[in-house]
C-alpha cells in the first residue's frame, strides 16, 4: 500500500524538511537542534533577501540599457532623417 502525503505536509518539506522528517518520525527536536534551526533560517531568509535587492538592482540596469538603446535608435534615425 502507497503512503499519502497530504498537502500541509507537502507545504512543511519546503519549508523545512528537516523539520518534516522529525515531525514524521515523531522525533522530538532538542532545545539545542531548534537553536541550529533558527540559525539556519535566519541565514537563509538573509539570503533570500540579498537575491531580491541583486534582482532589483539586475532589473534597474537592464532597463537603463534599454533606454539607452532606444535614445541611441532615436539619435541614429534623426541624423539619418536630417542629412
Amino acid at each position: 500500500m502507497k503512503e499519502v502525503i497530504s498537502a500541509s505536509e507537502l507545504e512543511e518539506y519546503i519549508y523545512c524538511p528537516v523539520a518534516w522528517y522529525m515531525h514524521r518520525s515523531g522525533v522530538t527536536p532538542k532545545s539545542t537542534n531548534i537553536g541550529r534551526g533558527i540559525l539556519h533560517h535566519g541565514e537563509e531568509q538573509r539570503k533570500i533577501l540579498k537575491a531580491r535587492r541583486n534582482l532589483e538592482s539586475a532589473k534597474k540596469v537592464y532597463y537603463a540599457g534599454v533606454a539607452l538603446l532606444v535614445l541611441a535608435l532615436i539619435f541614429l534615425l534623426v541624423r539619418l532623417w536630417t542629412t
